[in-house]
């Protein structure tokens, strides 16, 4: 009997700031693991392009390009590089150029 008069419990106290810090690591975790299941991602496919010289210098200077969204969330189209014979060219989209959103 005299060996269980010894052993103490632990204190309201602790026991409140453990259930505390329990608390806030779990939803800690559910927020960092299930909020970005829960966001749509963007992403683009190229469906078709299609290279045309419209002022007869023999090289191409109007590119059209067919792209679907097959993610689940809207996407923004800020910069297209195209790469040819290892050579990169950006082109970043401004609001006067000429781009066609074709809605199906």
């Amino acid at each position: 009997m005299r060996l269980w008069r010894r052993r103490k419990a632990v204190s309201p106290v602790i026991a409140t700031i453990l259930l505390i810090a329990l608390t806030v690591t779990a939803a800690a975790i559910v927020y960092f693991v299930v909020v970005p299941l829960l966001r749509g991602n963007p992403e683009l496919v190229l469906m078709d392009y299609e290279l045309a010289d419209t002022d007869a210098s023999d090289l191409a200077d109007e590119l059209t390009l067919t792209l679907n969204n097959v993610g689940t969330a809207d996407a923004n189209l800020a910069t297209i590089t195209v790469i040819r014979d290892d050579v990169a060219a950006n082109w970043e989209f401004e609001e006067t150029d000429p781009v066609v959103v074709l809605q199906a």
